[in-house]
């Protein structure tokens, strides 16, 4: 129970530290937008767009065609945009006026990213004490440099 508990901390903290899901995960955003602007997903990689929904300018909820829309898997980040010929809806004047859901992860984790799962998995479970004389105030300079290998370009480093 302890290390399965601590190898989801190490697998959430690589995988926030590399900007890259790592496993099959399901996501939403919330945002408004107009004409046939892009919108940013702060998840990667997306592999679909599962929903899409929006409340219309009357206040009703509406849930779209997903094929009016596609990812388009940017340098950075992924986005979201309506396809040719689409725009987005006329929407409630909201900052959540639509939502969309899609799915993100890896296939495959990078074999450096699951070593370094690992040598922070150890390093946790080797100080799991909330006092200790070790101070833990990075992530093991190994374990950085594998996460660092993967790391997208609009992670925080």
């Amino acid at each position: 129970m302890v290390i399965a508990t601590l190898l989801d901390a190490a697998t959430e903290l690589v995988s926030e530290a590399c900007g890259l899901v790592l496993g099959a995960e399901s996501w939403a955003i919330r945002f408004v937008a107009s004409g046939s602007v892009d919108v940013p997903l702060q998840k990667a990689p997306v592999t679909s767009l599962t929903a899409i929904s929006w409340i219309a300018a009357d206040g009703t909820s509406v849930t779209g065609d997903v094929a009016n829309f596609i990812i388009v898997q940017g340098q950075d980040k992924p986005m979201i945009r309506p396809v040719t010929g689409q725009s987005w809806p006329v929407t409630a004047l909201r900052a959540d006026a639509i939502t969309a859901t899609f799915a993100a992860g890896l296939t495959t984790v990078p074999r450096g990213l699951a070593v370094a799962i690992l040598m922070v998995l150890g390093t946790l479970y080797d100080h799991r004490e909330s006092v200790s004389e070790v101070n833990l105030t990075e992530v093991p300079m190994a374990a950085k440099a594998l996460i660092d290998i993967h790391r997208r370009g609009w992670v925080a480093a």
